[in-house]
């Protein structure tokens, strides 16, 4: 589905589920690996560029001082508490959303609580790096939401933590930078040593 149908479906659903229209709507793109599967973990070159598959995640904030997500590919929803900090907790998938709001939690931000709607035209477990992309979206929202901007590299360590310590996957950084640095019609050569 292209971008375009899926920020409008996205925003529709929202409105469906919620009673009123969303204030916010972001996305992020999947990636294929061109060169160097595996090797950004282990300090080498890697290849990949962003496809047209995304993560959109349209969302308001609320009075609650909690979360409510809507996955509209599991049609399950998580809701937790912001206070005093974000836990892991169930679904399993919600683990990559909690991980990106703790980090952003942690210098200080004030985040409020809000109600969002998931949807995905990557596969989950498809190879596509749909977990990096929901967590580069989650963050996208929460600079929109917050008013502050991260820097780039700073927002993909943000999100390759929040994979390794709320959904407990050792992952490299190849998919969250593509995720956020990725430029269209072009590859992204990664030099994973630093």
């Amino acid at each position: 589905m292209a971008l375009d149908l899926m920020l409008g479906r996205t925003t529709e659903l929202f409105t469906r589920c919620f009673g009123h229209a969303p204030r916010w709507v972001v996305a992020a793109p999947g990636r294929v690996n061109l060169i160097g599967e595996h090797t950004d973990y282990n300090d080498g070159f890697v290849l990949p560029m962003a496809i047209e598959r995304h993560i959109v995640i349209a969302a308001d904030s609320n009075t609650k001082r909690q979360v409510t997500l809507h996955s509209v590919t599991t049609g399950e929803t998580a809701t937790f508490g912001l206070r005093p900090k974000v836990k892991r907790g169930e679904p399993g998938w919600s683990n990559y959303v909690r991980g990106v709001i703790a980090g952003f939690q942690k210098p200080g931000n004030k985040i409020p609580g809000f109600d969002a709607v998931i949807e995905s035209s990557l596969p989950f477990g498809g190879g596509l790096a749909s977990s990096a992309a929901l967590e580069v979206a989650t963050a996208t929202l929460l600079e929109a939401m917050t008013g502050r901007a991260l820097d780039p590299i700073e927002k993909a360590l943000l999100c390759q933590r929040a994979e390794h310590d709320f959904a407990g996957v050792p992952c490299g950084i190849m998919d969250q930078f593509t995720s956020i640095l990725a430029q269209q019609n072009h590859a992204l050569l990664l030099d994973c040593r630093s």
